[in-house]
């Protein structure tokens, strides 16, 4: 009994030896790969920082079929960048040279039966247009801070003449006075404020035009989007001037205000005026029209404005 009892003793021992040898095995490879890991960080890092080379490609041979794009140089973070092309710019270089859709819609205009003319000479957009109340003559407000009044006496005439006077501010719109030489202007100031003026023009020389009386400020530091006249007599008149609040004010050919009304429309759209000056309209933000009155005596001076009606949608 004694002898397998030890017999059995050694065996276990044994076991437990191999096992143990085992581990030990284990836990130093388990070292060696944590060391191995460690070294390797800094070398990988020194690896990463070396610039690779990439192998050279061989030439392709250019052929007839091949795409050949030039393009200019990068330019350095030093040099200055050349400013863009402005949209006012391109639509002036289109306008210039227009493609052949554009020619081929010009060309469909100007063939058509009722098609007569074309005024030339501004450099900008036109903001304004009004006849004169005999027809002869047409006046334009221009961006290019240029008013002209062009004769029509010709209407097909190849040049067609005009009287032209610089603004120092940007003319909104025009309407003529009692004469198709006097010519009431509405400018945009510098802080958008309306001014309101009738200007003489006798030639183009300066010496003969001139400014009979101005109105600065004309809508209390609103800026105008319309300017228009109504005859009373062949000396008398008023002016209809639309802000683009809520306002409308008369003013008498001679630059005296009349009345100012309240559109009661948060902003006015558009105005007009009819041909007598008995009444003017003024589409509002509202979708609403009002209507108003002008009364005048019988020797046709203004006595006053009454509301007559509004029209309404739906």
């Amino acid at each position: 009994m004694t002898s397998s009892s030890d017999a059995s003793d050694s065996l276990i021992h044994a076991e437990t030896q191999s096992t143990s040898q085992a581990t030990l095995i284990l836990l130093g490879l388990f070292f060696a790969a944590g060391v191995v890991y460690l070294v390797s960080l800094p070398i990988r890092a020194l690896w990463k920082a070396v610039p690779q080379r990439k192998p050279k490609l061989p030439k392709k041979e250019a052929s007839s079929s091949d795409i050949t794009i030039s393009s200019q140089p990068s330019q350095k973070a030093s040099e200055p960048q050349k400013p863009g092309v402005s949209m006012k710019q391109l639509m002036k270089k289109t306008s210039q040279n227009p493609t052949k859709a554009q020619s081929a819609v010009i060309d469909k205009a100007t063939h058509h039966p009722l098609y007569l003319n074309t005024l030339k000479g501004h450099t900008d957009n036109v903001g304004g247009l009004a006849f004169s109340a005999d027809g002869s003559a047409l006046a334009t407000a221009c961006e290019d801070r240029v008013i002209r009044v062009f004769r029509l006496t010709d209407i097909r005439a190849k040049n067609m003449g005009f009287m032209k006077h610089n603004m120092t501010t940007t003319p909104v719109d025009v309407a003529f006075g009692s004469a198709p030489n006097l010519l009431a202007v509405t400018a945009r100031g510098i802080v958008q404020e309306a001014n309101l003026s009738m200007v003489h023009l006798a030639s183009n020389k300066a010496s003969e035009q001139h400014t009979l009386w101005q109105v600065p400020n004309s809508h209390d530091g609103r800026p105008a989007i319309l300017l228009q006249s109504a005859h009373r007599s062949e000396t008398s008149g008023v002016l209809l001037s639309c802000s683009a609040k809520n306002e409308l004010r008369l003013f008498s050919f001679a630059g005296k205000q009349l009345a100012s009304v309240d559109a009661a429309g948060l902003h006015n759209h558009m105005a007009a005026i009819s041909l007598d000056g008995r009444f003017f309209a003024a589409a509002t933000f509202t979708s609403d029209v009002k209507i108003h009155e002008v009364r005048y005596d019988k020797q046709n001076a203004y006595q006053s404005v009454a509301k007559v009606m509004d029209l309404k949608v739906g």
